[in-house]
């Protein structure tokens, strides 16, 4: 049996299409009706006002200052989707305000704000000492992603930060934590590890050493290659 009825009224339907269909128009004259969508106290009209949004400032570059007087009551919202979805537009609003909301965001209590803050400072390259300590979040999604963003924005400077992230919760992330070291410097890396193994009272964590080694091994030379064996 298939319900006839719609179970929106006709008028909140209309809103919420127009909202969403805003998102396909990469133009800044969009932002201002979609800030005023995101005052109305419908749920459905306030995601698809967020999620057009960010759909707007991925195709124009960004979003207006303004705007983030608009996202940031959200961050406070019960509902944890459009929370996620107010922390993607604001990684989107280039300002020294935001940037100190998506710090300070870095910390909160949901793991699914976490990731999105995480996310929106290595797409802005605004990497500081506290995405260090997302290495060792309690959240698997938060520590990959801290991970890639230090490795892309930091390079070399990541490398002590990294090593450690391959031996982090015994080892989990020793695999992930070696194909970013790849990239960056192999041969340092590798000789971080090796001293690991030639370190007696380190045995508790030599196989994640080894194992890390395995994955470094095709990207040094020949003789390294042998070392490490």
């Amino acid at each position: 049996t298939v319900a006839l009825a719609a179970p929106v009224a006709a008028h909140s339907d209309v809103r919420h299409y127009a909202a969403r269909l805003l998102g396909d128009i990469h133009t800044a004259a969009v932002d201002v009706p979609l800030v005023e969508a995101l005052k109305h106290s419908d749920r459905d009209q306030q995601h698809a006002a967020l999620e057009s949004l960010t759909q707007v400032g991925e195709g124009t570059g960004g979003l207006p200052h303004e705007t983030l007087e608009a996202l940031e009551p959200f961050l406070g919202n019960a509902d944890i989707e459009l929370r996620m979805l107010a922390v993607r537009a604001i990684g989107l609003v280039a300002c020294e305000r935001s940037s100190e909301v998506l710090h300070e965001l870095i910390e909160d209590e949901n793991p699914h704000v976490r990731l999105e803050a995480v996310r929106a400072l290595d797409r802005r390259g605004e990497i500081t000492t506290g995405l260090q300590t997302c290495l060792k979040d309690e959240n698997t999604g938060v520590r990959l992603a801290a991970a890639k963003a230090l490795a892309r924005h930091c390079g070399h400077d990541a490398l002590d930060a990294l090593v450690d992230f391959a031996f982090f919760a015994d080892g989990t992330h020793r695999s992930q934590a070696s194909q970013l070291l790849a990239g960056i410097a192999p041969e340092e890396a590798a000789e971080r590890f090796m001293s690991i193994l030639a370190d007696e009272s380190q045995k508790r964590i030599w196989l994640v050493a080894i194992e890390a080694l395995g994955e470094l091994a095709p990207h040094f030379d020949l003789e390294q290659q042998h070392a490490a064996a």
